[in-house]
């Protein structure tokens, strides 16, 4: 028995899908400059007390926000256009259940 693909090829005249992988992909990746990372690491450290032995979690931390604040929100994420699924209210933690 052969296995059947349930992935199609768009046809001529299938619209087009909304923002999926493609659009995401076409998206250039913003990287802050070394001199940023430094400086919010820095404010991380001094923010913690300036304690050694935390510099790469320090980096990483200031490395994280920076790429978030550089990169555009993606449409519709947590927006009020986000539909949940039916009984998605159900599998909510901490929910009690019926």
């Amino acid at each position: 028995m052969q296995k059947q693909n349930k992935c199609t090829k768009p046809e001529p005249g299938d619209p087009a899908p909304k923002e999926g992988v493609a659009t995401i992909l076409k998206r250039k990746p913003q990287h802050p400059a070394e001199e940023q990372i430094r400086q919010r690491a820095h404010e991380i450290s001094q923010t913690r007390g300036g304690a050694p032995g935390r510099e790469l979690d320090d980096w990483l931390q200031a490395e994280r926000e920076l790429k978030q604040e550089l990169s555009p929100p993606l449409e519709g994420a947590g927006g009020s256009d986000v539909q949940k699924a039916p009984g998605a209210e159900a599998l909510q933690p901490g929910m009690p259940q019926d």
